[in-house]
């Protein structure tokens, strides 16, 4: 990336107002001469430039200089909108759409069988069902999207009907969700939706992978990290 920059320096510093300067230099005198394709360049250049470009700046600058309350104006309504739409506009790097569907993932204390899990996700699940909008709701226990696998760990999806059937959205329904897990004693309920961009949000991005060479000192250290954390992690050897 430094190289680009340096490259774009040097470029914007002495090839573009080079050739710029070339290109809007004045070309005249050509009246009984033999033209060149570079002089025919140039003078069709500077005739297009002229009417196309030229011109129709000019006439926009004497407007406004000739008009200077209507620009006043022009200028406060700009400001105006400016402002309505930073209200209302997100200003997210990657704004949340509605794509219809809701991920839930559901963690309890690590050793809980998977009966007690599956009952947390019914639980999650009946909830999601009774909500207005929700089409279906598909459940998989013994995963976690972000997790692992284990009898602690379950997943669901909620599929919404299509915008004309519902008034909700999914980031309605995932705020539901989440405020219903939150009540829930002895398990971890997360609802999302989906990032915009593949590999950017909550449900995914950094992947790291860890390789234990010290001959067994990670696996004491993950395994006081499960004791503790309802989130098991995993050390490959």
């Amino acid at each position: 990336m430094a190289v680009s920059i340096v490259i774009s320096a040097v470029n914007a510093l002495t090839l573009s107002p080079t050739l710029c300067a070339l290109l809007l230099k004045p070309h005249k005198g050509h009246e009984g001469k033999k033209l060149s394709f570079i002089d025919r360049f140039h003078l069709a250049f500077n005739a297009v430039y002229e009417n196309r470009v030229l011109r129709p700046y000019r006439k926009g600058v004497e407007f406004f200089v000739r008009h200077r309350v209507t620009s006043g104006i022009i200028v406060l309504v700009s400001i105006v909108i400016m402002v309505v739409l930073m209200k209302f506009t997100s200003s997210e790097l990657v704004p949340q759409e509605d794509t219809g569907t809701v991920m839930v993932t559901v963690a309890t204390p690590p050793g809980t069988s998977r009966e007690k899990t599956e009952k947390v996700l019914k639980d999650v699940a009946d909830v999601a069902k009774a909500q207005d909008g929700v089409e279906q709701v598909m459940s998989i226990s013994g995963f976690s999207l972000i997790g692992g696998s284990g009898s602690n760990y379950a997943s669901m999806f909620v599929r919404m009907k299509p915008f004309g059937e519902r008034k909700t959205t999914t980031s309605e329904i995932a705020g539901k969700l989440f405020a219903y897990g939150a009540t829930i004693k002895d398990a971890s309920v997360l609802a999302m939706t989906p990032p915009m961009v593949p590999g950017y949000g909550m449900a995914s991005g950094v992947s790291l992978t860890m390789l234990d060479k010290t001959g067994g000192e990670l696996d004491k250290f993950f395994a006081e990290t499960r004791s503790s954390s309802p989130h098991s992690m995993h050390a490959p050897r």
